[in-house]
């Protein structure tokens, strides 16, 4: 008998002449998951019944720029779609790229911005951004199934990339009334720990919101009936 997963719903159990009767008439679809007893995970029912041999066909058109583009604004709405692909296994390493590219960017220009003698403070939030960054990864390396494999420098960067950006709008009136509450109450030597405030805010909450969504956005295959 074979345990059926559809859409994200389970069917099932069925028997194998039924499951390929189902799977003749559309009624399944080669990428649907599929577990019977002996199988130690889930498997694509492709696996178990390989298509035939077909005359090969036109390859679909690659998507439009403007395609492309609305994707990525819409990432910034709606994090799902992205999440989605890494459920189902559809994400592609050449689409960690331009998430790459946007992060070498970045940190191009902090490093212009940052340009200048070093506080104390500045410091402070170095090392603390340091110390950040060693138990994040730790923990990201947790949501995904404490593994360092699984996608994880995919995830990295394309997910990444879309909680930076939401958290550098989230932040930027954050940002506005907590260096403007320490011109008012310490003048310019109060800017110092507002930023050193800032920095570990901004990394505490990167993190932990990474790890969230990257624990959503385990394949769907490693689940068991």
């Amino acid at each position: 008998m074979i345990h059926i997963i559809r859409k994200g719903q389970k069917q099932g159990p069925f028997a194998l002449a039924d499951v390929q009767r189902m799977l003749s008439a559309g009624a399944l679809g080669p990428d649907d998951l599929a577990w019977m007893e002996g199988l130690p995970d889930w498997e694509k029912l492709s696996d178990f019944f390989p298509p035939t041999v077909r005359a090969p066909s036109e390859p679909p058109l690659p998507p439009k720029a403007a395609e492309t583009n609305v994707e990525w604004a819409l990432q910034i709405i709606t994090i799902k779609p992205l999440v989605e692909k890494f459920r189902t296994g559809t994400f592609k390493d050449e689409e960690a790229w331009p998430y790459f590219l946007a992060y070498t960017v970045l940190e191009a220009v902090m490093l212009v911005f940052a340009y200048g003698e070093a506080t104390r403070w500045d410091q402070a939030g170095s090392i603390a951004t340091i110390i950040i960054t060693i138990f994040g990864i730790l923990h990201l390396k947790k949501q995904n199934r404490d593994s360092f494999g699984n996608g994880f420098l995919n995830k990295y960067f394309a997910l990444g990339w879309v909680i930076t950006v939401r958290i550098f709008l989230i932040s930027i009136p954050i940002a506005v009334v907590l260096f403007g509450l320490a011109a008012i109450l310490g003048g310019e030597e109060a800017f110092g720990p507002a930023g050193a405030i800032f920095v570990v805010t901004f990394g505490v909450s990167f993190y932990w919101w990474l790890g969230v969504v990257i624990a959503k956005s385990q394949h769907k295959g490693s689940a068991r009936p």
